[in-house]
């Protein structure tokens, strides 16, 4: 009942995602990793691990954000690997997208208490200690 709750609580913000993803001309992955950049850059396996996304569906995702002019691959400074970098037209799209997922959480956060909203971090905090200890 819980895990299906927040389940659908997650597809509702995703959802709530679509209008702008749309208007930006991008899909629902690729809007949540436009998001995830917004806070800077990351290694593809980095995105893997954050998003939850497989791996194949991420190379995807971000080819496509790559021919749109939203991100570049960036090889890092020790050459070993490449990190993803939002250009000037995917910031632009990043932060609308966090704009409405900021304007969303603060609507929510103003309609509960903070004893509710610390109930709720701490039981998603188990959750993830939780499912990190089963894989």
């Amino acid at each position: 009942m819980l895990l299906e709750a927040i389940r659908q609580a997650a597809h509702r913000v995703s959802g709530h995602l679509d209008a702008t993803a749309q208007r930006v001309g991008v899909g629902r992955a690729e809007a949540h990793v436009l998001v995830h950049l917004h806070g800077g850059p990351a290694t593809p396996g980095g995105l893997h691990r954050q998003l939850g996304l497989r791996s194949s569906t991420l190379t995807n995702v971000i080819d496509r954000l790559e021919a749109a002019g939203y991100v570049a691959r960036r090889v890092t400074r020790d050459r070993r690997s490449k990190e993803v970098h939002l250009t000037a037209a995917g910031k632009r799209a990043a932060v609308s997208l966090a704009d409405v997922l900021l304007e969303l959480e603060q609507r929510v956060q103003s309609s509960v208490t903070e004893r509710d909203l610390a109930g709720c971090m701490a039981v998603l905090a188990a959750i993830e200690q939780e499912a990190s200890d089963d894989g």
